[in-house]
């Protein structure tokens, strides 16, 4: 799709009325710097290697189709900034999924507006080598009050919830830090799947919070965590082991300060995952993102640290991959 032009899209988004999905591969011709007023209004979106869209035609794409928008992913969005947050809370609050990678500049108070707006609807949130995400947004007292998501927690009192429906968060890459996670435990309790590959700035002390808050019942609902490449100890693993009842997973690959004993616990747990063929939706997810580790490397930057066990994990996973290859694409 490398000669693709403006004007092919431009002519398909004006001709095709029942047209509902748009994905664009690696169209490095192509240079956006508007969204046709009368395209059709798609609910789906992937503008993947999308360095080519710019803040001002990302923000008339979700103009015209925010009402309709239902899920949209721009990776390498080098070329975007905090503004798209904003843009989003106002014109797309029926967004269940949200990816947006390599984005350079993210404001708090924007990533906040985001929250806020799609609180009752969003469920994935891929945010990674996002670097200038190193808090999460916690809802505002004052704005709690006025939702239906508050509940009751295990002690009786109310659990000011501002991402009840959120199962699927990713951060890797950014500069998360200990009081990032405990946010994230206080806002969603749905969450069952979250990946912190490469995210330096965390500690125990934040993996530890995850499972708990002072204003919640925490994220007990996790069933894999993605630690791959953090300084975490094995503290970390016994702390979630301990307070999330559903957990399957939690990955530890570079990982220098986890005993070999556990590593190789989690290591054996993910090659029954990867052998498996009854996944669950977490365990899908995990699967899909390491074959794409294994058949793009630069998806995989970790520092080479790995002990003889997950070498031998990743060794076995490659015959795998290039076996079933075929039906995975690669996403630039």
């Amino acid at each position: 799709m490398r000669r693709m032009q403006k004007k092919h899209i431009f002519n398909i988004l004006k001709n095709c009325p029942n047209l509902k999905t748009l994905e664009l591969l690696d169209c490095r011709a192509l240079t956006f710097s508007g969204w046709p007023r009368d395209a059709v209004a798609l609910r789906k979106v992937f503008l993947n290697g999308c360095n080519f869209v710019t803040n001002q035609a990302a923000s008339s794409l979700i103009t015209v189709c925010g009402d309709t928008l239902e899920k949209i992913i721009f990776t390498e969005a080098t070329s975007l900034d905090s503004q798209i947050f904003r843009d989003l809370a106002r014109h797309a609050q029926r967004l269940e999924e949200l990816t947006i990678n390599d984005c350079t500049s993210v404001r708090l108070r924007d990533f906040q507006a985001l929250t806020e707006a799609l609180w009752s609807s969003l469920r994935w949130l891929d945010l990674a080598s996002c670097r200038g995400i190193s808090s999460f947004p916690v809802c505002s007292r004052k704005l709690c009050r006025h939702r239906s998501g508050l509940h009751l927690t295990q002690s009786g009192q109310q659990d000011a919830t501002s991402l009840p429906q959120l199962q699927v968060l990713i951060l890797d890459k950014t500069k998360i830090n200990d009081d990032g996670l405990r946010g994230i435990s206080q806002v969603a309790p749905s969450l069952r799947y979250l990946s912190l590959q490469d995210c330096r700035a965390i500690s125990d002390d934040g993996v530890a919070a995850l499972a708990t808050s002072d204003v919640s019942d925490g994220c007990t609902s996790l069933e894999l965590v993605d630690l791959k490449g953090t300084p975490v100890t094995d503290a970390s693993l016994r702390a979630l082991e301990a307070r999330c009842p559903r957990l399957h997973l939690v990955r530890v690959d570079s990982c220098r300060s986890v005993s070999r004993k556990m590593r190789s616990k989690h290591n054996e747990r993910a090659r029954r995952i990867l052998a498996g063929g009854n996944l669950s939706k977490c365990e899908r997810i995990f699967a899909e993102r390491k074959k794409i580790e294994m058949i793009d490397p630069n998806k995989s930057s970790s520092e080479s640290d790995e002990s003889e066990n997950d070498q031998e994990e990743d060794d076995d996973y490659a015959i795998e991959a290039r076996r079933s290859g075929a039906s995975y694409r690669r996403r630039r």
